[in-house]
């Protein structure tokens, strides 16, 4: 019976393929210096205390990578200088045992795995690791380390759930009655590289475009150095929930997920000041949105782009909340765990998987009702990040943010809010936003701030950066406003002739005034003389006295010998000779960042490569995929 388990999933033959839209970010972070611990999913298994021996253990390990074949997947970069999958037939893992006389206390048990928790070679083995810690021989516990490219958090739930099941079949000589998975990875890649899939991801690209467009960054109100790097994770698991989401659910035709969305989203939109939600995609191409169809590839969990307005009722934000929660889906967002299950959610097809969402199959042991609250230390400080698993019985809801968007008790009150607000909908479906309850109370801006399409800006640390700049006198920051918001952002500066938009524009790209982002205007006013109004738009530009105006773009038309600067160094000669070579129908520009040049961030590892490869270094993945231009990347970059 155990061998007949064992083969109840058919090999496959090694074969190449593409990896899925969002595993992209996965492979480039793998390339960071170090590789972040955050790649590396931890799954824990507890093994049945009778009838199960160390051979059953690895048995069932066999067993889940011929289900799951991302497991049996080696990761390297073809010809083009894109990664790509390729599935082995075989698989024999290395199962270390780890044997003592008495259980392992925890910081024994996290010693020992050391000999397993260390970074994956993806083109030399597979993404999984094991060990099992046995006490006199027993098997009493498995352990995996899953690389992030072939798992997330939630799948990690599933991988656990099936393998105990496998292992509880093996010691009643039962049977495990799972579903047999109906699309894997492959199956993935393929219909993302079809006709179809190429159509519907141009939607979702689309989609997050104009969102991009309208509310490019939308980052909570903070400061230059204020970011902690650290947060709090509130969890939720209720079965009244998990009752009035299914009776609203069902009565819009939505997902109970969408719900939930909106009303988070209701809450802190109202909590950092905003009426559009924080549920947005991180885009890793800041600035050119438009020019390469992987703009989406690098994508930060947990914000979708739902439009409040003025003043909407729940239900129009609920259409937000599904239009995003759909196109999402149909980006392909890559969560193995939905392929352990059957297709299940209203809207969904086999076309696409689930989003930051997840539903398990019959067997799965809900958790009980409660409410836990956990302050964490984030590698990468987390905005908001949520992530709802559906036990049919019970909703579990887990909300994760940065100490920079909310407090401990603002994300209680986040949570605590949701049921209040969805009771509230059931009751009354044309509720308006100002009458939510449950949400938290509207964030006003203090003085100094202002709301530059989407973000919040604090004047001053604009204004200091570019009085900063060598040549200026003195700056200031305005901007053109319409029905009370900026729509236009101007950088105004008093300084000599060497002072151009491009060489200010290209400065504040390499400052960053806040963590991970640079804040640049979009019109660059140079004067020699300061006007009668600092603080007025129309003063800086209509009295005597601009010298320059512009955006600091190449082309822009205000002055083409600005942009050309000194010669091209050794080392920028060699930098944009390797970007050449890797995008051939590109055309970089010192002044320009990789994403600005039209550099796909697949490609990003190839280029450290490549200039490896000539005796280059000290440049990383991170400094690729922020502002830098190619003038301050070639500053960073060290002969060996």
């Amino acid at each position: 019976m155990r061998e007949n388990i064992r083969n109840g999933v058919d090999t496959i033959k090694a074969h190449e393929f593409p990896l899925t839209w969002s595993q992209h970010w996965a492979w480039v972070a793998q390339h960071e210096t170090p590789v972040p611990s955050s790649l590396l999913i931890r799954v824990v298994v507890p093994v049945p205390r009778k009838g199960i021996s160390v051979a059953d253990v690895e048995s069932a390990v066999r067993w889940l990578a011929e289900r799951h074949e991302v497991l049996r997947a080696r990761f390297r970069v073809n010809s083009e200088g894109r990664p790509v999958h390729l599935i082995d037939e075989s698989f024999d893992p290395v199962v270390r045992v780890i044997d003592s006389r008495t259980p392992l206390q925890p910081h024994e048990t996290d010693g020992a795995l050391s000999e397993i928790r260390y970074p994956f070679d993806l083109e030399k083995e597979h993404p999984v690791r094991m060990a099992i810690f046995t006490v006199n021989g027993v098997p009493e516990t498995l352990y995996l380390v899953i690389h992030h490219i072939a798992c997330d958090r939630g799948a990690g739930v599933i991988i656990r759930s099936e393998l105990t099941r496998y292992l509880e079949s093996v010691a009643s000589g039962a049977e495990p009655d799972l579903p047999h998975p109906r699309w894997g990875v492959r199956q993935q890649s393929r219909y993302e590289m079809s006709a179809r899939g190429k159509e519907v991801n141009q939607r979702a690209l689309q989609h997050w475009r104009r969102f991009h467009e309208k509310q490019p960054y939308d980052l909570p109100p903070i400061r230059f150095g204020q970011g902690s790097g650290s947060g709090c994770s509130v969890r939720l698991s209720s079965k009244e929930l998990a009752g009035l989401c299914a009776s609203l659910s069902q009565r819009e035709n939505c997902l109970p997920a969408a719900l939930l969305i909106t009303a988070f989203a209701a809450s802190l939109a109202n909590a950092n000041g905003r009426d559009v939600s924080l549920f947005s995609p991180l885009i890793s191409n800041r600035h050119l949105p438009n020019s390469k169809e992987g703009v989406c590839n690098l994508m930060q969990l947990g914000r979708l782009a739902v439009d409040y307005g003025r003043s909407p009722g729940f239900r129009d934000a609920l259409r937000g909340a599904m239009v995003s929660t759909m196109q999402a889906i149909r980006h392909g967002h890559y969560d193995p765990s939905v392929l352990c299950m059957d297709r299940i959610a209203a809207g969904i097809t086999a076309e696409g998987v689930l989003f930051n969402y997840i539903m398990l199959d019959k067997g799965h042991t809900p958790p009980d009702d409660s409410t836990e609250v956990q302050v964490e230390n984030y590698t990468h400080s987390v905005h908001a990040e949520i992530t709802v698993i559906d036990y049919r019985e019970i909703l579990d809801v887990t909300l994760q943010v940065g100490h920079d968007s909310l407090s401990t008790a603002q994300a209680r009150a986040v949570i605590a809010g949701i049921p209040v607000l969805l009771e509230q909908f059931l009751r009354d479906p044309a509720v308006q936003r100002p009458d939510f309850h449950g949400v938290l109370p509207r964030w006003n801006a203090p003085q100094g701030w202002i709301d530059w399409r989407g973000r919040w800006l604090y004047k001053p640390d604009l204004q200091k950066a570019l009085q900063e700049f060598p040549g200026v006198q003195q700056a200031a920051v305005t901007t053109e406003e319409r029905d009370g918001t900026a729509v236009r952002l101007f950088g105004c500066i008093v300084g000599d002739r060497a002072v151009t938009p491009g060489a200010l524009r290209e400065y504040l790209l390499s400052t960053r005034q806040l963590p991970g982002v640079s804040i640049v205007p979009d019109e660059f006013v140079v004067r020699h003389e300061a006007p009668y109004n600092m603080n007025s738009i129309d003063s800086w530009l209509n009295s005597p006295g601009v010298t320059l105006r512009g955006s600091g773009r190449i082309g822009d038309g205000y002055s083409d010998s600005a942009e050309k600067g000194p010669e091209e160094s050794a080392v920028e000669k060699v930098l944009l000779e390797c970007f050449r070579r890797l995008h051939p129908v590109a055309h970089p520009h010192l002044s320009l960042s990789y994403a600005e040049s039209g550099g796909e961030y697949t490609k990003i590892p190839a280029l450290i490569g490549e200039l490896r490869d000539v005796g280059y270094g000290g440049i990383s993945v991170c400094d690729l995929l922020s502002a830098y231009t190619f003038r301050r990347l070639a500053e960073m970059i060290r002969e060996y």
